[in-house]
This record gives structure tokens, C-alpha cells and sequence, in this order.
């Protein structure tokens, strides 16, 4: 038997295998997920979280970092 991915990856389990190709971002971190964010200017950004606090958060797009207030 040939080893995909990375070592413990679990490849080798048919119900995980079936699991990632029926629901592939339930093992995505929320650090790595996408985020759409709709904003009340009417302008729509799409990317990921990279921080947030009380008072802000900033967004990495695929061109730049954008800073919101929240």
C-alpha cells in the first residue's frame, strides 16, 4: 500500500477518506478559512482573518490587508 499526504494523515481509513471528499473543510483550522465579509458601503472582501480585538480586523486579500472597524 502506497502512502498519500502527510505522515498520519489517517489515508489509510476508508470512513476518512470519505469523510474529507464528502465534507473537505471540516479539517480546515479557522485560521486557513475564507472569510466573505459584506460591507455596509456595499463593497464585498474576500479572505482570511488574520486578527481581530475589541476594536478591529484585519483581513489579508489576495492584494493587500485591509483593516475594518468593528
Amino acid at each position: 500500500m502506497h502512502t498519500i499526504g502527510p505522515a498520519g494523515s489517517q489515508r489509510s481509513n476508508l470512513d476518512d477518506l470519505l469523510g474529507h471528499v464528502v465534507d473537505p473543510s471540516a479539517v480546515v483550522g479557522n485560521d486557513s478559512r475564507l472569510s466573505i465579509l459584506a460591507l455596509a458601503d456595499g463593497r464585498v472582501l474576500t479572505g482570511l482573518v488574520v486578527s481581530r480585538d475589541e476594536h478591529s480586523l484585519v483581513l489579508k486579500t489576495a492584494t493587500e490587508r485591509v483593516t475594518l472597524p468593528v
